[in-house]
């Protein structure tokens, strides 16, 4: 786990710098689980082992899902602060931090669900609100580099480290 160590202190040291940290580390026994509805169909992706999360309480969140010693999956990104370029912000350091530490980083390109989506059956107004945001979430992430890679479910990106 070298290379995500080195990336994690890494990232830690931008994000103080920038944000504050109130919490940072890696979680040894995690379990998460994201679901999704689109283009209607139903999606489950599960993941059980080590986490890496740092947060911000009032402005941010970001968690990692360690798949070795060179792979993460972005299993959670929000920021509290909307419009103003903070998330972009994030994700410029987490890219560049991945890319000098030669590590690999996936994710599923889901938006946070507020509660809005929760039950099984959408209508069909309500699943191209979902398609919709889905879409901008996979464009805000295409700017940064991320690729699709699974042409029936494009919201499954990668960032390849160079």
């Amino acid at each position: 786990m070298k290379k995500v160590e080195m990336f994690a202190n890494e990232l830690n040291l931008m994000l103080e710098q920038s944000y504050g940290v109130d919490k940072v580390g890696f979680v040894p026994d995690i379990e998460e689980k994201s679901r999704t509805l689109y283009k209607s169909k139903r999606y489950l992706n599960v993941f059980k082992g080590v986490g890496l999360c740092y947060s911000n309480d009032k402005l941010y969140l970001v968690c990692f899902n360690v798949l070795g010693d060179d792979k993460l999956a972005l299993q959670y990104f929000e920021t509290t602060v909307k419009g103003k370029g903070m998330g972009s912000n994030i994700m410029e350091m987490i890219i560049s931090t991945a890319e000098k530490n030669g590590v690999t980083i996936s994710l599923d390109a889901i938006p946070v669900n507020d509660g809005k989506f929760t039950r099984p059956n959408l209508n069909r107004q309500e699943q191209l609100v979902w398609d919709a945001a889905t879409d901008r979430l996979i464009k805000f992430y295409e700017r940064f580099g991320f690729k699709s890679f699974h042409r029936k479910q494009p919201f499954r990106m990668k960032y390849l480290a160079s």
